[in-house]
């Protein structure tokens, strides 16, 4: 998902920190903005994550790692990839409906495949 929200985009980017931990996501800062592991255990991080970069006025959001959803990884944290899969997807949806207020005031935005 992409959005070029312009003065907005610290509301923005605050906001999706917001909701994500609310869903229980764990923000953990990157040199290029965020990433949201859906829980605490060390295992989620050889899981797939939700990565938020900000570039100015423009935020992308999108799944890192996606490859890393299998039987193996998701043991690490007692469930099933389809668990796991749930988690992310979760907090994808959500993101996607700040994506969709925010739109209304956007130069551009993109959100594909949600």
């Amino acid at each position: 998902m992409y959005i070029d929200i312009g003065k907005a985009a610290e509301q923005f980017q605050t906001k999706m920190i917001t909701l994500l931990t609310k869903l229980g996501f764990q923000a953990s800062l990157r040199a290029e903005g965020f990433a949201f592991f859906p829980g605490k255990e060390d295992g989620w991080k050889a899981l797939p994550s939700i990565r938020l970069t900000r570039a100015e006025g423009v935020l992308t959001t999108r799944v890192h790692a996606s490859d890393m959803l299998t039987m193996n990884n998701a043991r690490a944290i007692n469930a099933t990839p389809e668990e796991a899969y749930q988690r992310i997807m979760r907090g994808i949806v959500e993101a996607k409906r700040l994506y969709d207020e925010y739109g209304k005031k956007a130069t551009y935005v993109s959100v594909k495949n949600v």
